[in-house]
């Protein structure tokens, strides 16, 4: 006899069902199952930067979560003596970030190096070993991406030389080492190599600079150069590196050599450095793109200087002006976050003050106090009041899933995406049978002339199921009445989701992409809504609306 039953998903996580059976003799045997739990939109963050007066007292309560899915919304609270920058929210980003090109893994892993204690307190690691380890993981990822030549491509070791990029990873590499973590010495030094072969062999044209610096700082952290190869660069290219990051990593190797003075002036050209260079085709091959923003360059410049002067005068005024620029932006790549958390991290504070949360003194603090309150302590109300002399600075982060469907966006992108039959016929999602193969057709478009490391991604509702291509599924390039299909420089079809990375810029600013779907569970399911970003600009974005697609059951 067949049973039937309804399945509601009512909480993000993973859920389990058991099925027990018994029959005569005493016999009996139980199956348990995982069940997966994933909101049909993506977390949402609002935050809000604000000074408390000397005695003020601020209270937060259980509505601060209103208005997000139950279980899934957190609030990160923060206080210090310097402007806040978002720390515990920037981990739990860049944790959750579920991408991994080689870029993204180094920049998840890099800041866990120097704040693990912030991640523990947050719940993102149990403990120091997990910190370790999801370190070391990262570690071995990276370097199954390292290139023959020691550079390192972007999703694969196949992939083209990344130049500034391989000068990230090697910088990360080397942290990396001098905190214990195993880096092979053949891979490490392989890397190393690289860097100097980079130095030597490369032109000495504008958009080579920042590349050259990098090269040449991570090459002086690990003595590999000296300090009149460093004095000719600077005094020879250094006015003419156009990134305030390039300016600074050459003044902080010049500070390792003990050049003080000429460190201090190249530093100064750094601080008063607030452009990028112009997108062009020099600037967009995979040697010299830096994956950088004003925001991440000011970030950087803000770590470099606090590395290697950590009494600068000119600290206190770049901390106010990147907690500015970090307050107006919406979204944050995953480079943003990764410099603002190393940024955050090298910061002193101006001397100790005090604060009282719930009542309870927390006197003479010199670094940030860092708070995230469960859901029960914000049900009874949370009490944070300023007892010190001075104002304080005050972070308040809530990320979630929202209640309500988010409204298509479009801003620099444009996305559609429709279902239609293998014969090439528009399908009707209400009126999708189970075991019905479609094909998702998705149309993008560049609104502006601009270069892109665009992401394509297409969370599937719980009805469907992609079929995998390489796994002698159905290839997309056979159906003849499909458009022509740009071929993605990364394409992963997982479990929940289409994701394609695809470079935007020059004549092909509009394309096409395809995969295959099977309706495999009846039901009625939320439809998400495909979106496309720029991975290191997020400001240029798209998403559709939500829908909803009905799979009757197979007759």
């Amino acid at each position: 006899r067949k049973a039937t039953f309804r399945l509601d998903g009512k909480t993000v996580g993973v859920s389990s069902l058991a099925m027990t059976l018994s029959g005569p003799g005493g016999f009996s045997v139980t199956r348990t199952w995982k069940i997966a739990v994933r909101p049909a939109q993506v977390a949402v963050t609002r935050r809000e930067v604000a000074q408390l007066d000397p005695g003020q007292t601020v209270r937060f309560g259980r509505a601060l979560l209103n208005g997000y899915l139950p279980g899934s919304a957190k609030l990160y609270l923060s206080y210090s003596n310097v402007p806040d920058l978002g720390v515990p929210a920037l981990l739990k980003s860049l944790s959750q970030y579920p991408y991994g090109c080689v870029e993204q893994t180094t920049s998840k892993a890099l800041p866990l190096l120097y704040v693990g204690d912030i991640a523990k307190s947050i719940g993102l690691a149990s403990d120091d070993a997990a910190i370790r380890s999801r370190v070391q993981r990262a570690v071995y990822r990276v370097l199954s991406m390292q290139r023959s030549d020691g550079s390192f491509g972007l999703w694969t070791a196949t992939d083209a030389r990344e130049g500034w990029l391989s000068a990230y990873i090697m910088d990360f590499l080397t942290q990396a080492r001098k905190k214990g973590y195993h880096v092979p010495d053949f891979a490490f030094n392989s890397g190393l190599s690289r860097l100097e072969q980079v130095v030597r062999d490369t032109g000495y044209e504008p958009w080579f600079l920042p590349v050259h610096a990098y090269s040449l700082y991570v090459l002086a952290v690990n003595k590999k150069t000296d300090v009149s190869t460093l004095r000719y660069f600077s005094d020879t290219y250094g006015g003419q590196i156009p990134t305030a990051l390039g300016q600074a990593q050459i003044a902080a190797a010049l500070s390792l050599f003990g050049e003080n003075a000429a460190a201090g002036k190249v530093f100064a050209t750094a601080f008063r450095n607030q452009t990028r260079p112009r997108e062009t085709g020099n600037y967009w091959n995979a040697f010299v793109r830096d994956y950088g923003t004003e925001l991440r360059d000011r970030a950087a410049v803000l770590y470099l200087t606090a590395l290697t002067d950590p009494k600068s005068k000119r600290i206190s005024p770049l901390v106010q002006e990147i907690g500015r620029m970090r307050t107006s932006r919406k979204y944050l790549s995953t480079q943003e976050q990764a410099w603002l958390l190393l940024a955050a991290h090298g910061l002193s504070g101006d001397g100790p003050y005090s604060v009282a949360v719930n009542g309870k003194d927390q006197a003479d603090r010199t670094r940030p106090l860092y708070l995230q309150p469960a859901a029960a302590e914000l049900a009874r109300g949370v009490t944070v009041r300023n007892t010190g002399k001075d104002k304080l600075w005050q972070g308040v982060t809530v990320t979630g899933i929202p209640r309500e469907d988010l409204p298509a966006e479009t801003a620099g992108f444009t996305i559609k995406r429709a279902f239609y039959t293998l014969d090439g016929k528009r399908a009707d999602l209400d009126k999708v049978k189970q075991s019905d193969v479609l094909v998702a057709l998705i149309e993008v478009s560049a609104d502006t002339p601009r270069y892109h490391q665009a992401l394509v991604v297409d969370l599937l509702p719980a009805g469907f199921e992609i079929e995998n291509a390489r796994l002698k599924g159905r290839d997309v390039s056979s159906m003849k009445w499909l458009p022509k299909l740009r071929t993605p420089r990364h394409v992963e079809p997982r479990d929940d989701r289409f994701v394609a990375a695809v470079d935007i810029g020059g004549k092909g600013r509009s394309f096409y992409l395809a995969y295959v779907v099977r309706a495999v569970t009846p039901g009625t399911f939320r439809l998400p809504a495909a979106h496309v970003e720029d991975m290191y600009r997020p400001a240029f974005f798209a998403r559709m609306a939500m829908g909803t697609v009905l799979i009757q059951a197979r007759d």
